[in-house]
C-alpha cells in the first residue's frame, strides 16, 4: 500500500510540473492599465421615472493571479440597502482576439461572462449569459473615467446605470 501511495505522489508530482507556472501575462491587459488603482464615485440608476437613487462606490482595481487578469472589488453603499459587494476578473484571450470576464456579485450564483474589445478610448464587454448586458469603461482622463451597464432590449439599450470614477 505505501508503494501505491508513493508512486501515485510521483505521478501526480509529475504532471502538476507539466504545468508552466511561468506563462508571461499578456501584453493587451496594458491597455486596460487606465482601469487599475483606488477609485471613489456615484453610481446613478435608472429609475425609470422613479426618484432618483443614487450609490456611493468605491473601487479598487489591480494585477491578479501573477497579472494574468485584472481584479476589480467595488463596494456600492445605496442608503436603506446592504452594502453590495462585487469582483470583477477581467483577461485577454490569444485565441479568439478579445477580452474576456466573469463578474461576481450578489444578484446570483456564480459568474456572469462577458466578451469584447477596445473600441478608441472605450471597453465593451457584452455578456454571454441572458439577458444580454453590456458595459462601457470609457477613458476621460488618467485621473478619470466613465461606466455604463446597458440592458438589450427589443428596440435597443436600456441604460441600467451610470458612474463616474475618480482616482483617489
Amino acid at each position: 500500500m505505501n508503494v501505491a501511495f508513493i508512486a501515485s505522489m510521483f505521478l501526480a508530482l509529475g504532471s502538476t510540473q507539466a504545468q508552466n507556472h511561468n506563462l508571461e501575462p499578456v501584453p493587451e491587459l496594458k491597455n486596460l492599465d487606465f482601469l487599475t488603482g483606488d477609485w471613489k464615485g456615484e453610481q446613478n440608476f435608472n429609475t425609470q421615472g422613479g426618484p432618483p437613487m443614487v450609490g456611493k462606490l468605491t473601487l479598487h482595481t489591480h494585477r491578479a493571479v501573477s497579472g494574468h487578469y485584472i481584479e476589480e472589488h467595488s463596494i456600492t453603499q445605496i442608503p436603506g440597502r446592504p452594502e453590495a459587494d462585487v469582483r470583477h476578473y477581467i483577461t485577454y484571450d490569444k485565441k479568439t482576439d478579445k477580452y474576456r470576464a466573469w463578474w461576481f456579485n450578489d444578484t446570483k450564483v456564480g459568474p456572469s461572462e462577458y466578451v469584447g474589445g477596445l473600441e478608441g478610448d472605450k471597453f465593451v464587454l457584452e455578456s454571454v449569459n441572458k439577458p444580454t448586458l453590456r458595459a462601457t469603461y470609457e477613458k476621460v482622463s488618467a485621473k478619470k473615467y466613465n461606466y455604463k451597464l446597458e440592458m438589450k432590449q427589443d428596440n435597443g439599450w436600456m441604460e441600467l446605470f451610470h458612474s463616474t470614477y475618480t482616482k483617489r
